[in-house]
């Protein structure tokens, strides 16, 4: 309840790399979300993922928000009157990041959150060149071969070089910096990265990221940022590793991140409410709050 009145809340989920609604960390936020706060869940898919098949010659990167900024738009004019809040995982962390920070007051979103994002997709951690090659490189070859045939029939890259790719720099260097005409595989990472745009979001933020991750380095998290903006917050944690932080008994099935998403998200909302009744009482009483 927001202001005395019971209103729709739409979450909206940024799954991570090559993820889907069936990731097992979208559905236990998904699940707790709904069971805990009875809100509505929407789950925005990247191109070629999810079993919807690809029907462009181009895939999904970090740097493009015209894809969620579409769907989140969409979900606003189909659902006026309620109000949506946003989880962004790992890439679709850094997604919902770049987009919140383009669009600055003027997105529909109320409050998001961040779970273990990258801020600088040029810092790399210790450990990510054996994680890239071992578990990324491999799930989007997986998801380049599902999507096969529509790059084929574009003829937008070589399959065969594509599947020798060991790597997700490689990867990038054969299909995303081709396809999006970027300049090479770090002016891509560049513009990508959301380290020196965070101060343009204008909303309440809360990223969460774990010293131990091994994919997302915490060196790349703009701390000084909350100084410039009040909107923001940055929550590091010694463990968690990437998008983990399990709690509970052994064998630890709960999810910490799914409660501290849906606590700040709550929390926000009631801020925001709770601001807006008072600019609503000074309008009647015809006191400027700029006059202040």
């Amino acid at each position: 309840e927001f202001g005395g009145e019971r209103k729709e809340v739409v979450l909206v989920i940024l799954h991570g790399l090559c993820g889907s609604s069936k990731s097992g960390y979208v559905q236990s936020l998904a699940s707790e979300a709904s069971r805990r706060k009875g809100w509505t869940v929407v789950v925005v898919h990247s191109r070629g993922c999810g079993g919807v098949p690809l029907t462009t010659g181009y895939s999904f990167t970090a740097a493009n928000t015209e894809d969620p900024r579409e769907a989140i738009h969409n979900i606003h004019r189909q659902k006026p009157q309620a109000t949506l809040v946003a989880v962004g995982f790992s890439l679709g962390a850094g997604i919902l990041t770049k987009y919140l920070a383009e669009e600055g007051s003027h997105t529909p979103i109320r409050a998001a959150v961040a779970c273990c994002p990258s801020f600088d997709f040029l810092t790399e951690t210790r450990w990510f060149p054996l994680y890239t090659k071992a578990i990324l490189a491999p799930a989007l070859r997986r998801w380049f071969l599902k999507n096969k045939e529509a790059f084929v029939e574009h003829g937008t890259v070589s399959p065969d070089r594509v599947l020798q790719c060991r790597d997700v720099r490689d990867f990038d260097a054969e299909v995303v910096v081709p396809l999006h005409g970027y300049e090479s595989v770090d002016h891509y990472y560049t513009e990508s990265s959301t380290k020196d745009r965070v101060q343009h979001i204008a909303i309440p933020y809360l990223a969460v990221n774990a010293e131990d991750d091994p994919i997302c380095s915490v060196a790349s998290v703009p701390r000084d940022s909350c100084s410039l903006n009040g909107n923001l917050a940055f929550l590091i944690t010694p463990a968690g590793g990437h998008v983990g932080h399990a709690s509970g008994i052994f064998p630890k099935t709960l999810s910490w991140l799914d409660s501290v998403s849906i606590e700040f998200l709550s929390s926000a909302l009631a801020h925001v409410a709770s601001q807006e009744e008072e600019e609503e009482e000074e309008e009647e009483d015809g006191v400027d709050p700029d006059e202040w």
